[in-house]
């Protein structure tokens, strides 16, 4: 069973809607490190993560007692500190942009197998010697002459690059 683990802060955004889509994919929930393992009446207790997906809390030594197979959906600072405490010979992590690459992450990423979903950042870590692999974000270009500006209402963009 493949464990998701969300080592970040945001509970809004683009890494929550990948990790609920990656969630639903392999019909796993999502793991939050906490300092102790939340049950209800001896059953472990999920709470609502967003897009119909769950997540649960549990400490560090409970999440090793899952064994392996873990990919971590994404990652800030308040996640590294939990880095020397996994196996991470049996972690994946997927780097989303370059803002996530900073030197205390650094050093954990040839230890770990790395995925990157955009080009900028898989060139980024191949020139510090730290393989990955890149699965394209799938962006869907639209032509900005489909939409009807002159319409009153609200259009939401993911994403300007």
């Amino acid at each position: 069973m493949i464990n998701l683990l969300y080592l970040a802060n945001p509970r809004f955004g683009g890494w929550v809607s990948f990790t609920s889509i990656l969630s639903q994919v392999y019909d796993t929930n999502i793991i939050k490190i906490k300092s102790k393992t939340e049950l209800k009446k001896g059953l472990p207790k999920y709470r609502d993560f967003g897009y119909n997906t769950k997540y649960r809390n549990m400490s560090i030594e409970d999440i090793n007692k899952l064994g392996n197979n873990f990919i971590i959906t994404a990652i800030d600072k308040s996640g590294h500190q939990y880095l020397d405490q996994l196996d991470l010979s049996k972690t994946t992590i997927i780097i989303h942009d370059p803002t996530e690459l900073k030197k205390d992450l650094l050093k954990y990423l040839n230890k770990m197998t790395v995925i990157t979903i955009r080009k900028n950042v898989s060139d980024y870590l191949l020139s510090k010697d730290i393989p990955n692999k890149l699965l394209n974000h799938p962006y869907i270009r639209k032509n900005s002459d489909s939409f009807n500006l002159n319409k009153e209402g609200a259009v939401s963009i993911s994403r300007i690059d």
